[in-house]
């Protein structure tokens, strides 16, 4: 597959699905536990629930409101976009990816971690430019 060939990697409990009214949280332990979760479930090939682990870890890092917790949850939504784009839903990574990189690009670029960001980011168009060519070769 296209996607597996860029050789792009974003480097229990059950997740929790958060309504739209939930609180924000800010809770690292899980949200780290969750991301990894994410990762163990797309080594094998396991799409769906890898994307929920993924989604899980940005809901649970949501409430950060640091840089660091801007780019973890940029990252858990990269990472769920290229799962799903990896799984064929194109459609649905896209939207998770656009997310990615609009909380990438709102972080300020004299932060200590904007380097991080523009990596991250190049990585996330690296994937939306491998999408589009998929979607361009089937036209």
């Amino acid at each position: 597959m296209l996607l597996a060939a860029c050789g792009i990697a974003f480097g229990t409990t059950a997740p929790v699905r958060a309504g739209a009214n939930a609180p924000s949280v800010c809770d690292w332990p899980k949200a780290t536990i969750f991301r990894a979760a994410g990762d163990r479930y797309r080594a094998h090939g396991n799409y769906a629930d890898a994307v929920r682990w993924y989604m899980a870890a940005t809901q649970s890092a949501r409430g950060c409101r640091t840089v660091t917790g801007a780019l973890f949850g940029a990252r858990a939504l990269a990472q769920a976009g290229a799962t799903l784009a990896q799984s064929g839903d194109y459609q649905r990574a896209l939207s998770l990816l656009g997310s990615a990189q609009a909380r990438l690009t709102s972080i300020d670029p004299s932060a200590p971690e904007a380097a991080t960001a523009r990596n991250y980011l190049e990585l996330v168009q690296n994937v939306i430019s491998a999408i589009d060519r998929v979607a361009q070769s089937s036209m």
